[in-house]
């Protein structure tokens, strides 16, 4: 029962880490572009903090089961840009910087409710919430720079190839898709980026103090 309960606990509170985390970052992205004068993500009724617009099942099972994963992506228009490869850079690199910043304030305030005199047990809940809402938002920060679709890295990636290597790489998502799991799922995600993920949340909470 121990056992069951420990390896249940950690995925109940990362669903509301994965509803924050991938609401944010698409979110952030569909305003970004709609912003640089992209009016497809407004079309498509991503411009929301709905999260049920925003989450993709495979990447929140990915999410809730071993903290990486990713969301529904955002239909862009780099047509509408005036700048294309800035704008781009932008509305790409921008949702991760976001979920980078809420997960330091999450991480800080994992630290403060770990040294608030309250009963054991509701501060174990509270903090394991809160301290796996900062670790999934600081993991989807660098898990979706990875230059490979349908991640955010690919687009900023994409910019430096020919139009014809673009168009071959597109091609490839759905294998890069199971790539992407099969990467989560043998625990390599945990080896290559849990170490960098933990290593910013424990500065955070050396901050915190």
């Amino acid at each position: 029962m121990t056992r069951m309960l420990d390896i249940l606990l950690p995925i109940l509170y990362r669903l509301p880490a994965l509803v924050i985390a991938v609401t944010l970052h698409e979110y952030v992205k569909a305003a970004a572009s709609w912003r640089l004068g992209d009016n497809v993500p407004k079309l498509n009724r991503r411009i929301t903090l709905n999260p049920l617009k925003h989450i993709d099942p495979i990447g929140a099972i990915c999410i809730a089961l071993f903290g990486f994963g990713w969301g529904k992506p955002v239909e862009t228009s780099p047509m509408y840009y005036s700048n294309r490869k800035q704008a781009t850079i932008t509305v790409y690199a921008l949702p991760s910087l976001a979920n980078l910043v809420v997960g330091l304030v999450f991480g800080f305030a994992a630290y403060i409710v770990g040294e608030m005199p309250m009963a054991e047990t509701a501060q174990g809940i509270v903090h394991g919430i809160i301290f796996q809402i900062a670790f999934v938002n600081i993991a989807m920060a660098f898990f979706n720079i990875i230059p490979i679709y349908p991640l955010d890295g690919a687009r900023i990636f994409a910019l430096f190839l020919s139009p014809q290597a673009r168009v071959k790489m597109a091609s490839y998502e759905k294998w890069f898709q199971l790539f992407l799991i099969c990467f989560i799922v043998m625990g390599f995600a945990g080896m290559v980026f849990g170490p960098l993920v933990d290593g910013i949340l424990e500065f955070a909470m050396i901050y915190a103090g």
